[in-house]
């Protein structure tokens, strides 16, 4: 009885500090949006969420204060008050960090794909940065840019890996892996709400100044397996299934918020391409030694040995600097002179 009546009078003693404010300051906000993003039913699951938070830091508290028989232990409420406060807290960053970080890649500093101009003074070279994936304004402009270029007699150079055995793909997507299928960039792009890189412009009105300046697939397999041993695990990510999962659990708003956060990734990626290299050969090194230094090789000595004086190059942006250091090496009078830069998302 007397514990019950202690009880009461610390109910009815509860004062709202400054902590107690910036909890629900943070807290109500974050719960609305979640309100406004899933209804209901995702409020509900966070609110027991915070509650299991609190229980299981509150049992501590009894567990502890059993353990010492301590009596100078700060009473329940008060500890319930501090861990709703370090919850904000965390909630606080979380969200303002990823809406912050969004916004500035997005909307104040998003991402461009530059278009060099090389020279050696016999040869001029313009070399358009390219991602598979990205924004229709950005694909539109490319190919603009290449029946301007067309119109002034240069050659096209452009980046498509040839198609190979079945079992070669399967071997790729093992060493990667990632399931490269057919579709496998129209299912990232989904996720982005961008589009895939698309070459049927090119092939569709294909000319003798159009050259497909790749390796194969069976030579990428045949360089890898001369570097590393076949990989014989079936533990490959497949796109198309996440891509199903996320369309099948996410109402139209939630895919709108991530698909946000998606391109702002993309954008941050992109921006600094350094981190983006790091982070390829941190993947399977061995198998993007041959997807990028290989094809250096072979687009560099294309370059080099062409009777063209104009080139146009569309290739993958990881391409760029180690062909510009390739060509430097044979001819020191390669150098650039010139720099324009596209925004790549609508």
């Amino acid at each position: 009885m007397i514990k019950y009546c202690h009880l009461i009078y610390n109910l009815k003693n509860m004062r709202i500090n400054k902590k107690d404010i910036f909890s629900i300051i943070v807290l109500v906000p974050v719960l609305a949006w979640i309100f406004y993003l899933s209804w209901l039913v995702s409020v509900i699951w966070q609110i027991v969420l915070i509650l299991a938070y609190l229980f299981v830091f509150w049992l501590l508290y009894f567990l502890i204060k059993k353990i010492f028989r301590s009596k100078n232990i700060t009473n329940p409420w008060t500890i319930i008050s501090r861990l709703l406060f370090i919850f904000s807290i965390f909630v606080f960053i979380i969200v303002w960090g990823v809406a912050s970080l969004s916004y500035y890649f997005n909307e104040i500093s998003p991402a461009k794909m530059p278009e060099y101009t090389l020279t050696n003074w016999e040869k001029t070279v313009i070399f358009q940065w390219m991602i598979h994936i990205w924004g229709q304004k950005f694909y539109d402009q490319v190919k603009q840019n290449l029946d301007n270029y067309r119109k002034e007699w240069f050659t096209h150079f452009f980046e498509w890996v040839k198609p190979g055995k079945p079992e070669n793909l399967e071997k790729l997507s093992k060493a990667m892996w990632v399931n490269f299928d057919k579709d496998v960039y129209k299912n990232m792009s989904e996720l982005y709400w961008v589009v895939q890189q698309d070459y049927y412009y090119i092939l569709w009105k294909i000319t003798e100044k159009d050259i497909n300046v790749d390796i194969s697939l069976d030579e990428v397999i045949e360089e890898y397996l001369k570097i590393a041993e076949e990989n014989n695990s079936n533990d490959v990510y497949d796109f198309t299934k996440i891509l199903e999962y996320v369309k099948k659990n996410l109402n139209p708003r939630e895919m709108k918020l991530l698909v946000y956060i998606n391109q702002a990734t993309l954008n941050w990626l992109l921006s600094s391409h350094e981190i983006l290299e790091k982070m390829s050969w941190m993947w399977n090194k061995k198998i993007f030694d041959v997807i990028i230094w290989k094809r250096n090789e072979f687009l560099a000595n294309e370059i080099q040995k062409s009777n063209d004086k104009k080139i146009y190059v569309t290739y993958w942006l990881l391409h760029f600097d180690w062909v510009l250091k390739l060509l430097q090496a044979k001819d020191p009078n390669w150098k650039i002179i010139g720099k324009k830069e596209y925004k790549i998302i609508d």
